[in-house]
């Protein structure tokens, strides 16, 4: 193991795990677990989109995405008069659009999307699109297309490429963090979470998943509004791997921490609720959702970050009956607040809301609301910041719920920390003082170590992407470079997916 001080690594080349990102702080005012109302039913509202498959509501309820049946085409609608806003052909999708993939960014001007890579073995890619203009932008292009390397490596033309997916936003909309598989010289590299801004350019690696297995952060991650914490789903083939559920990470890729782990009988968990805050998550096993039978144990959980409690999420007025379930449930932006469909009920889809401290229920449509259910097995159903809920009650038709209830959906804007008043997620690493005692990464392959901040000094070891270092000492700019003196290359590499966390 090389372990000097002395030994030095541009700042050009390293990602520091220290960044301040800078949002507007989305944050609640006036509510908590245990005094929330019981929540009640404003408004309830038909929609239908003949032959479309119905997406999402944007985050403003202002529009409304929708795809094609053939899923050629994303289109968007004015939510009040469902009149057509734009229509965006999907063609340059090689591998076609991934449902589960169709995110509103928080300021509803964008959508972006992924694509079926893993489904059609053909290569895939992050896309844009301008939900006002319809311009779709491939932001995460590799210069690779065709048929990707999962099954056969004959014949391969290409030595690297990336296959990107589960994309959610940053907070502020100012950029895209998403899970990331790589391929290069003919060996799959693993799994990584990544950044890269709006705008498009290179990505920054937040976090290293596995290093050998790719595609295993496949079902969504949601970011809390503070930026504080990133939560996803970690998926490995084997269902029985320790290291599926739901895990958490700090804005640095540190700090993880697993908070749920895989059911021996229902598979991982997914994500399909965060509060803003991240206080709250909703877990989801899809697998008990694709069982014929009635699932014999909730399908949904609550998990209480804090204390690390969970709660399975059942109807309490079933009787106790062990065919009657929850589904689809979604979690209030507050995490205060559940409402939910209860499945062979009588009548059926009666559609609930509870507070999570209490222990009752408010049956909102007593008469049911038949067909309710999510898009698809894996993608979550979203409930705006001024309390409407789609759910959908066929692929072109569904209902739009308010239930603001006794929640309040106040929201503050706070601005960025004004001691960090530059600070961004993509800031160059030139512009960040990194602190003696954080841990870096290298963010590119053969990177020279040297023996001294000196582009003329000795090389002491050659560095690749992924390894971990530990800052040991102040910057040193000389040679016209910024410099940090690191220690420790050799252990870095991650080897397992334990020795990540």
């Amino acid at each position: 193991m090389f372990d000097v001080v002395e030994a030095f690594i541009m700042v050009t080349l390293v990602r520091a795990l220290v960044v301040v990102f800078p949002l507007l702080l989305t944050a609640l005012a006036g509510t908590s677990h245990g005094n929330a109302a019981e929540p009640v039913l404003l408004d309830q509202r038909e929609i239908e989109l003949p032959e479309m498959r119905i997406l999402s509501l944007s985050p403003d309820v202002s529009a409304i995405a929708a795809a094609s049946l053939s899923l050629d085409r994303l289109c968007i609608y004015e939510t009040e008069s469902l009149a057509e806003r734009i229509c965006t052909g999907l063609a340059p999708l090689e591998a076609g659009l991934r449902m589960d993939d169709v995110v509103w960014s928080p300021d509803s001007a964008r959508i972006v999307l992924a694509e079926q890579a893993y489904v059609r073995f053909v290569d895939g890619d992050l896309w844009l699109m301008d939900a006002v203009t319809g311009e779709l932008t491939n932001v995460t292009d590799d210069g690779v297309t065709g048929r990707i390397p999962i099954l056969d490596t004959d014949e391969v033309e290409f030595t690297e490429l990336f296959i990107d997916v589960s994309p959610t936003w940053l907070p502020d909309s100012s950029g895209i963090t998403f899970s990331r598989s790589t391929w290069r010289d003919g060996e799959w590299l693993g799994n990584t979470t990544e950044i890269i801004p709006v705008t498009g350019g290179e990505s920054r690696l937040l976090l290293t998943v596995s290093t050998d297995t790719p595609g295993v952060v496949y079902y969504g991650m949601r970011w809390a509004a503070d930026t504080k914490r990133l939560f996803y789903s970690v998926c490995f083939a084997d269902h029985s791997n320790p290291n599926n559920g739901i895990w958490s990470t700090n804005a640095e890729g540190s700090g993880n921490t697993q908070l749920l782990r895989s059911d021996p009988d229902y598979g991982p968990p997914f994500i399909a609720g965060l509060s803003l805050l991240g206080e709250t998550v909703l877990a989801y096993y899809p697998a008990a959702a694709g069982n014929l039978a009635a699932p014999k144990r909730p399908m949904y959980s609550v998990i209480d970050v804090a204390s690390g409690e969970i709660t399975p999420i059942e109807v309490l007025s079933s009787g106790g009956s062990e065919y009657v379930f929850a589904r689809p449930v979604v979690l209030s932006p507050d995490g205060t607040v559940l409402t939910y469909a209860g499945r062979l009920t009588t009548p059926d889809f009666l559609i609930y809301a509870r507070t999570i401290a209490s222990s009752v229920e408010s049956l909102l449509i007593p008469e049911g609301l038949p067909g309710a259910a999510p898009i698809t097995l894996t993608a979550p159903v979203s409930w705006s910041h001024d309390g409407h809920v789609l759910l959908l009650n066929s692929p072109d038709k569904g209902t739009i719920l308010h239930i603001p209830g006794g929640v309040d959906l106040a929201l503050i804007a706070a601005t960025p920390d004004s001691a960090t008043p530059e600070a961004s997620p993509f800031s160059t690493p030139e512009s960040m003082y990194i602190e003696p005692g954080a841990t870096v990464f290298v963010n590119d392959n053969d990177v020279p170590l040297r023996s001294a901040p000196d582009t003329d000094a000795q090389t002491v070891a050659v560095l690749s992407a992924g390894m971990e270092l530990t800052v040991m000492g102040p910057q040193v700019d000389a040679d016209g470079h910024t410099w940090v003196p690191v220690t420790d290359p050799q252990r870095a590499r991650l080897d397992t997916f334990e020795s990540s966390f």
